[in-house]
């Protein structure tokens, strides 16, 4: 075998990455395994937290930046490096240029720049810009309310049918206020 950019080949064949024989095949299965990899993700958010401050500080005490350079050469594909130089940029004493030959953006040692651990420390990394929203989670009461609002305006315009009065929108109003309160972390502005 022989490996392509970080896929295993076999006889100029691509193999899967995750072989399918080992999917999950219950949601029981898939719940835990998803415990399992956000749990492992905080862990790992912590531990580049941990390195990238270690890093802020080798910087500023050695000038050192190939050990920088590395550490964002060797961040997975997965790992939001935009996210993870601007954190950089913001508090180590380091700058981002593109390579006149390369025309890659590499870190350089800025000596006008202060490193500010403090601040950093107090900052998760992967805040350093804000994430594109790829998924908004679904929210059963927002689309409750929007069909409350319509309902509202059609009883109260007479423009409903006599299945529907007014007391039943005021009721499914309270109930959707009831659940509110009693969840009001699971609620999800629209």
């Amino acid at each position: 075998m022989t490996k392509v950019k970080n896929v295993e080949t076999k006889d100029n064949m691509i193999l899967p990455i995750v072989k399918l024989d080992t999917l999950y095949s219950s949601v029981a299965a898939i719940n835990k395994a998803v415990t399992n990899v956000t749990n492992g993700g905080v862990a790992i958010e912590i531990e580049l937290q941990r390195v990238a401050l270690s890093i802020m500080v080798h910087v500023a005490k050695h000038k050192d930046i190939m050990i920088l350079r590395h550490f964002l050469d060797k961040l997975p594909e997965s790992t939001r490096k935009d996210s993870m130089t601007a954190f950089f940029d913001m508090f180590a004493t380091v700058s981002f240029a593109a390579d006149e030959n390369t025309k890659k953006v590499v870190a350089q040692f800025d000596a006008s720049k202060k490193l500010d651990l403090a601040s950093a420390s107090l900052k998760p990394w992967y805040k350093a810009t804000k994430q594109k929203q790829v998924h908004t989670p679904y929210d059963l009461l927002a689309d409750i309310e929007r069909v409350l609002a319509k309902a509202t305006k059609r009883v109260q315009n007479k423009q409903a049918d006599d299945r529907v009065e007014n007391a039943d929108v005021i009721a499914l109003a309270d109930f959707v206020k009831t659940v509110k309160a009693r969840h009001p972390e699971t609620v999800v502005a629209a």
